[in-house]
């Protein structure tokens, strides 16, 4: 299991959690959790802001100075992500895993439809788990197309949405429609 962090990043301690939880359910399996963001990129960069900064206090920084979508741009998959799910996915075929399920929180969400719709690692990934997920945000700002994502995919997704998600994405909404629709998945 690739467990793809929150915007928060990794240090986040309720993502380390969540990863011990899954370590702890399923002891037979692999889960990791690479750092998307490199040298604490998406907020550590900031001059004003002491080292050692709270991950919280590097945030509220972050979008009270509406530096946000800046920082965000940076890790786009062009950018960052792309290359560290690259040599993530290169780790795990040299310890012989040939299934992968990822499970991605918010802006994870975004990364997690990303790489099913990646030809290089569409035949690895077995499905996805999306919490929260923000892709109708994200892909947006990516300059890209959130449902064409959403149609691209072809493994299994279960999508937790929370009540600040669009109707779309909740329960019975145009992204569960366009997923059970695919014909590669099925119902």
């Amino acid at each position: 299991l690739i467990f793809i962090h929150d915007l928060f990043g990794l240090p986040n301690g309720l993502n380390k959690y969540v990863c011990d939880k899954f370590s702890e359910g399923l002891p037979d399996y692999l889960i990791i959790a690479p750092d998307f963001f490199p040298n604490g990129l998406i907020f550590g960069d900031d001059p004003l802001l002491e080292r050692g900064s709270s991950v919280f206090r590097k945030a509220l920084w972050t979008v009270f100075t509406c530096k946000l979508w800046g920082y965000i741009a940076k890790v786009s998959w062009d950018n960052v992500s792309g290359e560290v799910f690259n040599k993530t996915t290169t780790y795990l075929y040299q310890q012989g895993v040939s299934d992968i399920v990822l499970q991605g929180n918010c802006w994870g969400a975004y990364l997690a439809f990303k790489a099913c719709n990646v030809a290089d690692h569409k035949h690895l990934i077995r499905g996805s788990v999306s919490a929260h997920p923000s892709l109708h945000s994200l892909a947006g700002m990516y300059k890209e197309d959130a449902m064409a994502l959403v149609r691209g995919v072809e493994c299994p997704q279960m999508i937790v949405a929370s009540k600040d998600e669009p109707s779309s994405w909740k329960p019975g909404g145009m992204v569960e429609k366009t997923l059970r629709d695919q014909v590669t998945i099925g119902s």
